[in-house]
């Protein structure tokens, strides 16, 4: 593992879902300097760097499933409110033709 880590350190892989396949892209890693004494004997560590390593850090995508959560909620809502008016007419319509049928048929309560 650490002599795969010390070959590929330049590299990070990628998965490409579309094409179902697994390749390796280049890092944006600083690399640390080939020429360099410990370098060439063996591998050691850790050691600090003055270089900015948030450049080679994972980065996740932002989710647009925010995006999509607050559209369905504004549309749940116009639809409420385009709804719930036309449930109230279609009630009071309702009881307004049971009291015609009522008065029709002589049957109103005294």
């Amino acid at each position: 593992t650490v002599l795969g880590a010390v070959l590929m350190e330049a590299f990070y892989v990628v998965f490409d879902r579309n094409m179902s396949r697994i390749g390796f892209g280049q890092t944006t890693c600083p690399l640390p300097d080939p020429a360099h004494q410990i370098r060439k004997q063996t591998v050691w560590g850790p050691f600090s760097s003055n270089k900015n390593l948030s450049e080679c850090a994972y980065k996740k995508p932002e989710s647009t499933e925010k995006r999509f959560l607050v559209v369905s909620y504004v549309m749940s809502a116009l639809l409420l409110v385009v709804l719930l008016p036309l449930v109230i007419l279609f009630f009071m319509w309702t009881c307004k033709l049971l009291r015609q049928q009522r008065q029709y048929n002589g049957d109103t309560p005294e």
